[in-house]
Order: C-alpha cells, then structure tokens, then sequence
C-alpha cells in the first residue's frame, strides 16, 4: 500500500508518512495545525488513475497554487491504490465519511472537520481550482457569519439564522457533520415552524429509501420488492406512494410480468394524475412495451437454424377454456393478494398500536427527561448554595478557633502572670523576713562585741 501523505501548507510538498496506519490521527494533527495557525484543511484525496498522477505532477507541485494554498490551508493528501483490499481500512472509513465516489477530488474542512466546499480537480488547470476554492472560502465566511448572528439570537428567529449559514453548505453533508447545529434548531424550533428538520429528514428517508430498494435489487429479490412496495405506497399519498410504486414497477418489468407491470403504472397514475408521475404514465407504458417487443424478438429469434414446428398430439385447448383457465388463475391469485391486504392491514394495525405506545412512552420519557433536567438545574444551584454556605462556616469555624485559640492563650499567659506575681510576693515576704532576721543579727553581734572590747567595756562603765 502507499504510504499516505502530507502536505503542509508553508511547503506543500509531498511526503511519507511513517505513521500511516493511523490516518485519522494524522487528519487530527492537520486540523489542530490549521486551527493554530487560523486556517482550514485542504484534504486532497487521490488514487492510481492518470488524472490523479497529473493532479500530483501538475497541480500541487505547481508554484502558484502552492502560493495561494498556503494563504489559507494546512493540506492533507490521502493516496489510494486500485484494489480496495491493498488499502487501509482507515483510509476507506475517510472515504466513507466524507461521501468519495470519484478520484482525485479535494473536499475543504474547516478546523473541526465540518466540510464546506469540493472542488473537482479534472480538466482544470491550477488558477481554476484556485478560484473555486477561494469561492467556497467565501460560503464558509457567509456560513460562519449567520451562525455568529444565531448566538445573538433566540427562539425561531435563532433557528431561522442556523438555516441561513446550512443552507449555503452542501445539504449532503448536513446530516454527518452538522448534527449540533440541527439540534439547535431543534431546541430553539420545537414546534417546527421552519420546516427545515423536516426537511432533512424526509430527504434522510429518501436515501435510506433508495438503498434499502437498491439492496433489494442487487440481492435479486424482485418479489420482495413488488410486495414491500405494494405494502408502503398503499400507506402514503400523492407523489410519494407513486414513487415508492415504481420500485415494483421497476421490479415486474425486470421479471418480464408486463401485463402486470403496465397495470401497475394505470393504478399509480390514477394516484395523482397530474404529478411528474402521473403525467409520465404513458412513456413508462411505452418503455414496458418495448422492453416486451425486444424480449420477444430474442424468443422467437433462431437458435443454430431455423425453427422446426412440432406436432402436437392430444387434443387442443380452445381459447375460451384458455379464458376460463386464467380467470380461475385470477381469482386464486385475487384470494391470495385479499389475504395478504389483510395480513397487511393486521400487521399495520399492530405496528401502528406499537408506534402510538412508543409515542406515548417517548413523550413520558421526555417529561420525565425534561423533570430530571429541572431538577439537575435545581441541584447544581442548590449544590452551589450548599458549597458557599459550607465556605462561609468553615471560613467562620476557622476564625472562631483563631478567636478561642486567642483567648486560650491570653488566659494562659494571665495564670502565669499571676503565678510570677504571687511566687514575686512570697519571695518579697521571705525577703524581708531575712532582712529582719539580719539586722537582730547584727544588733546581737553589736552588743557582744562592745562587751568583748575593753576600751568600749570602759567607756560602759564610765557611762554607768
């Protein structure tokens, strides 16, 4: 397999990659890359074919238009090779998800992935394809401005400015890669007075439609879809049921049941006689009819020679037990369909009870949503409440412990104070205690040495 490539959009020149079996990180890498430097992605998808090889040579090695594709991309090659089995699986999920039918094709994404413009690279010289991409540039500019004006609003007149930026968008992609901006809509359009997700959906149901019958055909199973589409038109009205009519149509003529087919178109026209289906009626007749004419023809066409008529032993059936023969064919066939109908209408009642509880469960489900949502809302505030309250008590715990801790403190310090003071008063009382004891201390050696000195004991006697 090719190794899948990468062009960067300051030198656009193509190189392996060497983590090619993840291309859709390396897609990923592209988009945060165009996202920084403000730009989109240019994805560029290639295979084999000389187009592709010319494209290569010719248009992205081209000098101008890696000059004004640097202005605006980060771009993104995607090769692939011939048999589908030799390439990535990854790579054909791209594929897959960006609708690729043709090679070589570039698709313009922007930063998220939400593309807004192809541009086709066959039979165009550079300046072209450089001119149609700056035209797209231009539809995501309108396209981005309407959902700016969308944020501004509310309500439909929202919804109405969402439509505005989608509808310049290629409506085939709106599905896979605008799903949030359809449920905008939806929220701020509930009552659906735009029409719009009506629309895409009806258009969603008519691919699916086309596929489902498509798939039918390619299984070859034409009886399946004479009946599934007998079954669904027999439930619409109008241009609808007549579509989904010429599936059997489709179906009968391809089992050579013409005269069954051209009924089939009688009864679809009389649905809506002046719809394009109804006024087409008689070319579709003439189209059955020459399908008959052609495949007679091959019939009775010789086969190595002439034909050679046989006899016939026995006797011949006439014509009018032929009739009678078909009519009873008829009417046993009429019996089966009348059984079937009414198969069907059981089956449509049934589905129709089921669909009418799911409704009903749907809208209890959403009540319930809608309550559960209600209530959420309530929580979070009531949780945001909850959290502030508990700051504030534990902001004011805190300053109560610090107040406490204080106060703690302070009579601590207060009882050793008065620890010193009264430890101060008794060694102030034991002081003087010593002091007196000192000074009779002193009296007592006063006398005793004025009794023990002579000339003092004489002076004592004078004085006597």
């Amino acid at each position: 397999m090719k190794a899948l490539t990468y062009l960067t959009c300051l030198t656009l020149v193509l190189s392996p990659v060497a983590w090619a079996h993840c291309p859709a990180h390396q897609l990923a890498d592209a988009q945060t890359k165009a996202a920084a430097e403000k730009k989109d992605v240019l994805l560029v998808f290639l295979g084999e074919d000389a187009i592709s090889k010319k494209v290569k040579e010719e248009t992205l090695a081209n000098a101008e238009f890696k000059k004004g594709a640097e202005k605006h991309f980060v771009t993104h090659v995607i090769e692939f090779t011939k048999d589908p089995k030799d390439t990535n699986a990854d790579l054909l999920t791209l594929k897959e998800k960006y609708k690729v039918n043709r090679l070589p094709v570039i698709i313009q994404v922007d930063p998220l992935g939400r593309p807004y413009g192809f541009a086709n690279f066959r039979a165009q010289k550079p300046d072209a394809v450089l001119a149609s991409l700056q035209k797209n540039i231009e539809t995501r500019v309108k396209r981005d401005a309407a959902f700016e004006k969308a944020l501004k609003e509310t309500g439909v007149n929202r919804a109405k400015a969402i439509i505005e930026g989608l509808e310049v968008m290629p409506q085939f992609v709106l599905r896979d890669f605008y799903i949030m901006e359809l449920a905008d809509i939806s929220k701020a359009d509930p009552k659906g007075e735009t029409g719009f997700i009506a629309k895409i959906e009806k258009a969603e149901a008519l691919d699916q439609e086309q596929k489902r019958y498509q798939q039918l055909f390619k299984e070859e199973k034409r009886d399946q879809i004479v009946k599934l589409s007998q079954m669904e038109s027999s439930k619409m009205k109008g241009e609808d049921a007549q579509r989904v009519a010429m599936y059997g149509i489709q179906a009968l003529a391809s089992q050579k049941k013409y005269d069954e087919a051209k009924k089939a178109i009688e009864a679809m026209a009389k649905i809506d006689p002046e719809s394009s289906f109804g006024k087409s009626a008689e070319r579709y007749v003439s189209v059955v009819e020459r399908m008959k004419e052609r495949n007679e023809r091959k019939a009775s066409a010789p086969k190595g020679g002439p034909i050679k008529k046989k006899r016939v032993s026995g006797p011949i059936v006439s014509k009018p037990v032929a009739i009678v023969t078909d009519i009873k064919k008829l009417y046993e066939e009429s019996k089966s369909i009348d059984a079937e109908a009414k198969k069907a209408q059981e089956q449509h009642a049934q589905l129709a009870i089921a669909h009418k509880e799911k409704d009903s469960r749907i809208a209890k489900l959403e009540n319930e949503l809608k309550a559960l949502k209600e209530g959420n809302a309530k929580s979070a505030t009531d949780l945001k409440q909850s959290l502030e309250a508990a700051e504030r008590l534990s902001k004011k715990s805190r300053m109560m412990k610090e107040v406490i801790e204080n106060h703690e403190a302070m009579e601590r310090r207060k009882r050793d104070i008065s620890e010193l003071e009264k430890r101060a008063a008794k060694l102030a009382a034991e002081s003087e205690k010593l002091r007196k004891k000192t000074g009779v201390v002193k009296k007592k050696e006063g006398v005793v040495k004025r009794a023990t000195d002579p000339k003092k004991a004489d002076d004592v006697k004078k004085k006597k």
